[in-house]
């Protein structure tokens, strides 16, 4: 919709908000010491799985 890549759309939606709020040491990235905030999609995008903070929202801690 708006021309963007996969690459260019997850750093949009991730990395610029975290570093815009400052946060950027907590969240943001995919790294250890970062907050394991994180969604799985499918390759036609639907979400398949989240995780806040290392639970999964099936229940299961697995990061």
């Amino acid at each position: 919709m708006i021309g963007l890549g996969i690459a260019d759309a997850l750093t949009t939606a991730s990395r610029t908000p975290a570093t815009f709020l400052g946060l950027e040491s907590q969240f943001g990235s995919i790294a250890p010491g970062y907050r394991a905030d994180l969604v799985a999609f499918s390759s036609k995008f639907e979400i398949t799985e989240t995780w806040i903070a290392g639970r999964s929202s099936q229940g299961e801690q697995s990061m």
